[in-house]
């Protein structure tokens, strides 16, 4: 586990195991000593994210408007380590609110039906954060602050002139916040992804 005597598994691994302690010369002396896994292998599936969002949106002209509010982002991430005949299976949660700002045109409108390009930044948190191993859940130390840029193609249809319900199929470029937390954000930075929820209409 140091520069001169490199561990030959996993990092996540290595930390459940003790370096082993020898004396030498009459001296007690801390000995780093390799550790080796035969047939180790590890796997890991990055669900698409799923976004709920309470937006709002003010317009500029007829057709260009400005869109702020809040969104809840879900990430679900597998783990599996395996070694010979056992097997361990990890279910990563991790649940984000997060504020985004975007600048909307509109190039197309039928009735209460309207469609749009869209595109802009978010900011998320990360709220809560569990690990499930073989049904037994655990907290884990929550992820930095992820910054983003995005751009959609939406629609949106008026259930009533001050709100609407909109769709928003997009891809986003997620910036590497320095964390240890392995996800969708890290892994693939740039990301197909749907938002979908409630919009609030602010008239002039």
């Amino acid at each position: 586990m140091n520069d001169h005597n490199p561990v030959t598994m996993s990092g996540k691994m290595a930390q459940v195991y003790s370096t082993a302690v020898a004396s030498l010369n009459g001296k007690s002396e801390k000995r780093f000593s390799p550790i080796y896994l035969a047939n180790y292998t590890e796997s890991k599936k990055h669900y698409l994210p799923l976004s709920l969002g309470l937006t709002a949106t003010y317009p500029f002209t007829d057709k260009v408007s400005i869109s702020t509010g809040m969104v809840y982002t879900r990430l679900r991430s597998d783990f599996t380590y395996s070694m010979n005949e056992n097997r361990i299976e990890k279910e990563q949660l991790l649940q984000y609110l997060g504020i985004p700002l975007s600048i909307q045109y509109q190039w197309w409108k039928h009735k209460n039906f309207q469609a749009y390009i869209s595109f802009g930044g978010q900011v998320d948190w990360n709220i809560k954060a569990k690990v499930t191993t073989e049904s037994t859940s655990t907290t884990i130390d929550k992820d930095h602050c992820q910054w983003s840029l995005n751009g959609s193609l939406g629609v949106q249809y008026g259930i009533i002139p001050q709100l609407s319900l909109y769709a928003e199929p997009g891809i986003k470029h997620y910036f590497n916040n320095g964390s240890k937390i392995d996800n969708i954000f890290k892994d693939k930075p740039n990301q197909f992804n749907i938002e979908m929820g409630l919009r609030l209409h602010i008239p002039k």
